[in-house]
């Protein structure tokens, strides 16, 4: 008897994630992921009217997925906090759903291949807006050196996005508990660049 899970849109979407991650666009298809999941390409056809929906609802669920860890930074009470929990926050993301960090931030074929809906790339851009408020912030309270808040934000982008590449290309010689310390350690050198008074690592 077929697992219930396997014919739920989330039985779907975690087939389509294995899929592509092992073999990209070329290995995804509704006819594969229906082999995957052992059922007719019809069945699917109830959840996804093609390939492109599938990828659309990937994405959906990584950003979606993404602002949840990054509203948990919100829970800080200081300026200061809160932009190291959101950096303790896309560290978390990254190493506890690294599947959805290369579909979002790793995959640029899957975004060659579909338009966005509207509200997903709203969605999208939210999650960079985020950061950019974060810095903002800590601008207005004398956390951080007044200047130009989304370049700032788009060095620690930077910083944190190259970090996790090279961590789940398996470019880092380390295990993950070591990654989180290279991870916050290069945030907080990052910092004495920016920060009034610049923390050490």
């Amino acid at each position: 008897m077929r697992h219930k899970k396997n014919t739920s849109r989330e039985g779907i979407l975690d087939a389509a994630i294995k899929l592509y991650l092992s073999g990209g666009l070329k290995a995804l298809s509704m006819r594969r992921i229906a082999r995957e999941l052992r059922l007719t390409p019809m069945a699917l056809y109830r959840h996804f009217r093609n390939k492109d929906a599938v990828l659309i609802a990937l994405v959906d669920r990584g950003f979606t997925l993404f602002g949840e860890y990054q509203l948990r930074a919100l829970a800080g009470k200081t300026a200061s906090e809160r932009l190291l929990l959101a950096g303790q926050a896309f560290l978390d993301f990254t190493l506890e759903n690294p599947q959805f960090f290369k579909v979002i931030f790793m995959a640029p074929d899957i975004f060659a291949e579909v338009e966005l809906p509207t509200e997903i790339d709203a969605r999208a851009r939210q999650t960079y807006q985020f950061l950019i408020d974060r810095v903002n912030e800590g601008m207005r309270e004398g956390f951080l050196k007044s200047g130009d808040a989304e370049g700032m934000a788009k060095s620690i982008w930077a910083m944190s996005h190259g970090l996790a590449s090279l961590y789940l290309g398996q470019m880092l010689e380390t295990n993950e508990d070591g990654f989180r310390s290279i991870f916050m350690n290069a945030f907080m050198h990052l910092g004495t660049g920016i920060f009034v008074d610049g923390p050490t690592a």
